[in-house]
């Protein structure tokens, strides 16, 4: 069972095979068995790949070597202070070499779902945001280090944060150890190594990424059984890098202050004025950050792994001084963070190109305006709001997956993210995100939150920045200075019985203009929300609602939703 007697299921979501008509590797191992029924899972090791359903039917023949994947998770990586120009000063690195690379894709709208590690990380490993006690048991069942290892894949687990959350006996951390431990073949984090813990609770990320390399360089050597020859691993791997320097009090570089040696900020008025000021440590965190990444992808390369692995990287949400503040408020400090891919061209398959494109290697900015290089959808989501939850389907879909990516019990209960390779996002777009949940509410298995709403992020073409500020309601949420600026309007449920939109807006439907209340309905149909499980489940009427049919909302509705949630 779970944290407080929550039972934990398992769900599993078959990798396409390889190119043999049988799979490598075998069962999982080690403590998930405590927390996991057993898996149908995948087929082992003698026997042949079993009928799979039509969730996860492979789309495409695979290729002869199948591709790495690591993702890579920066606790506390706000996008706003990384967009300023002390930003690009700390990081060299990431704004020069990394965002000039044809295959390197960074989204100027993306966002986080929570402003607290717990949920954010899982929602960055899973693709999946619970909002029911069931949902939150799904989560922690849906590790990806199970099938990847049934899958014949090597895992692998590099994290920069201590291990105090690993004895939390069901907690509101115990959720990380099923992304982070279970079904990982390599584990490796300050009790492993015996490193000094130097920001608050974590190991130095620089040190971490040399862990990581060290054990890139040991599956070569095995590989090559000491040979001359570029190491070839007959296993593709799958691991997980999560950073911590940037996590307060934020770790100071040794000769790079960022423009301060302390922080002299008060957490007692944790603006976002004070947490850019000179006085803050967090830029010269930001050149460890840099410095990490740059190590990372220059072994990658050394040794011969980097033309055949995805990288996916994100922050889980963004940091203030007072750091309790972000477990409360949604604002464009905690919910704006990096989301970044690294794809190989020789990896991205034909439907990520966009149609009417001529031809070339899929680095265009999908505007057409490129040179005569190939559009891709990837190339063109970097101007849409996306979601930390759209990287696992994307991930999936890269990998050969049919829509949808997600089983029909994840969808039931939790939301989920979209692809981002095989089909250009509306510009309008519904982000959901809880502003955060208490811990120990979590630990007796209750998935309460202390608030929930949808985020609406229309972008706003312009230079000028698109304000909607709300005072004492989260504040302004928009995108680093850009292009395309993004509004946004962060709600809360409320219920009413005459009007389910005043549920989900605050204000009556009848209020809104008629070109806005045609936008509303457009944009909630086609990105899926009104046939959302989540909607029909809680708001029946509100398709119907939508089109003119004012009818009465009777039981359920937002009400059974608050309820269900425990909001008050």
């Amino acid at each position: 069972g779970g944290g407080g007697g929550t039972s934990v299921r398992s769900v599993s979501m078959p990798l396409p095979p390889s190119s043999s008509a049988r799979m490598e590797g075998g069962e999982g191992s080690g403590s998930s068995a405590a927390r996991r029924r057993d898996s149908p899972g995948l087929a082992r090791a003698s026997n042949p790949l079993p009928s799979q359903p039509q969730e996860g039917r492979m789309k495409t023949t695979r290729t002869k070597k199948r591709p790495n994947v690591l993702l890579v998770v920066h606790e506390s990586l706000g996008a706003a202070p990384l967009a300023t120009s002390r930003g690009h000063k700390a990081a060299p690195y990431y704004h020069s070499a990394l965002l000039s690379d044809p295959n390197f894709y960074s989204f100027n709208h993306a966002r986080t779902v929570a402003g607290t590690t717990p949920i954010a990380t899982p929602a960055i490993l899973t693709g999946l945001l619970p909002y029911s006690d069931d949902g939150a048991s799904i989560v922690r069942g849906s590790a990806l280090a199970k099938d990847f290892k049934g899958g014949g894949y090597d895992t692998a687990s590099f994290v920069s944060y201590g291990a105090d959350w690993r004895s939390d006996a069901g907690g509101g951390w115990a959720i990380l150890s099923d992304h982070l431990l279970d079904d990982f073949d390599t584990v490796v984090g300050p009790d492993e190594t015996g490193e000094e813990r130097v920001n608050e609770y974590g190991m130095d990320d620089r040190r971490t990424v040399k862990y990581m390399e060290k054990w890139l360089t040991e599956r070569g050597e095995r590989a090559n059984n000491g040979g001359d020859d570029p190491p070839s691993p007959s296993s593709p791997f799958y691991a997980v890098l999560v950073f911590n320097n940037q996590h307060f009090p934020h770790l100071l570089h040794e000769t790079y202050s960022g423009g301060s040696a302390e922080y002299e900020g008060s957490p007692s008025d944790p603006n976002y004025a004070d947490y850019a000021s000179p006085e803050a440590r967090y830029f010269s965190s930001l050149r460890t950050m840099d410095e990490s990444l740059r190590s990372l992808f220059e072994n990658l390369r050394s040794s011969g792994e980097l033309d055949n692995t995805v990288v996916m990287g994100a922050g889980d949400h963004g940091e203030t001084p007072g750091v309790m503040k972000r477990l409360g408020d949604v604002d464009s400090v905690i919910l704006d963070v990096p989301l970044w891919m690294y794809i190989p061209p020789g990896l991205l398959p034909e439907r990520a190109f966009v149609d009417d494109a001529g031809g070339g290697d899929g680095s265009g900015d999908g505007n057409g305006n490129n040179g005569g290089r190939r559009d891709t959808h990837l190339r063109a989501n970097t101007n849409r709001t996306v979601s930390t939850l759209d990287i696992v389907p994307t991930m999936r879909d890269l990998l050969g997956y049919d829509a949808p990516y997600f089983t029909a019990e994840q969808r039931s209960e939790c939301v989920t993210g979209r692809s981002l390779l095989s089909s250009t996002l509306p510009k309008n777009r519904l982000s959901v995100g809880w502003g955060g949940a208490p811990l120990d509410s979590i630990a007796v298995g209750s998935f309460t939150m202390t608030n929930v709403g949808f985020l609406y992020y229309p972008l706003v073409d312009g230079a000028g920045p698109e304000k909607e500020h709300r005072p004492g309601r989260g504040g302004e949420l928009r995108s680093p200075p850009s292009s395309s600026q993004s509004k946004s309007h962060v709600v809360r449920f409320r219920h009413s019985e005459r009007d389910p939109f005043f549920g989900l807006m605050e204000r009556p439907f009848s209020s809104l203009p008629a070109e806005d209340r045609r936008r509303w309905t457009d944009m909630l149909r086609e990105d899926g929300w009104l046939d959302h499980p989540m909607i029909k489940r809680t708001m029946p009427d509100l398709e119907a609602f939508l089109e003119g049919n004012r009818g009465e909302q009777s039981g359920g509705g937002i009400l059974g939703l608050a309820s269900r949630l425990r909001f008050w």
